[in-house]
């Protein structure tokens, strides 16, 4: 398992749940550079991401599932799972595959898929700009987005926390909370 330097960066377990990403108040800025997304930030007990590096260490089998929780600005609620998720190392760029999803809230992450992570410092997107100076947080992004959970808190914009597909509609929601959890 990951080694974590604080005491706050321990892993979040709930059963056989690993909470690798958190957003529910914003407080805590995800317009970050590579280093942050690599080693993680915020506290467990509230807004966080748990750290790329911890994402490939905890996914590299390609044995777990990924499930996102989400609720709308509206409050409506919905997930969505991936199988095999998996984050490969940095020298990959922490590139992130899966293989089949299922759910309630929609597969925004398809276009992403095979996508190497991007933060303001760091462009690997496939757009000839950075994505993340449009959408305010690291994410993996493709050129640019149908998701983005990082980007700023509570706004009806594509900067903010964005979910394409909504309920497996051609339908744009854009996130109140988000929670991304692995099963492995």
């Amino acid at each position: 398992m990951p080694a974590y330097k604080h005491q706050s960066e321990k892993r979040e377990f709930w059963g056989k749940d690993w909470v690798f990403q958190r957003r529910i108040d914003g407080s805590v800025d995800f317009y970050r550079k590579w280093a942050d997304y690599k080693s993680g930030f915020g506290n467990a007990s509230g807004e966080y991401w748990l750290g790329n590096d911890a994402l490939h260490l905890l996914t590299r089998d390609g044995d777990c599932i990924l499930r996102i929780d989400l609720q709308t600005l509206g409050g409506e609620k919905a997930y969505s799972e991936f199988s095999n998720f998996t984050v490969f190392s940095e020298n990959d760029g922490y590139k992130m595959t899966f293989n089949a999803y299922s759910g309630t809230g929609g597969d925004a992450l398809s276009y992403h898929k095979g996508m190497q992570f991007t933060t303001k410092d760091k462009d690997n997107d496939r757009y000839r700009k950075n994505c993340v100076n449009y959408h305010y947080g690291g994410w993996w992004y493709n050129a640019c987005i149908h998701s983005s959970l990082n980007g700023l808190y509570g706004q009806r914009a594509a900067k903010s926390m964005y979910w394409h597909g909504w309920k497996n509609k051609n339908k744009t929601e854009y996130m109140r909370k988000s929670k991304m959890m692995l099963q492995c």
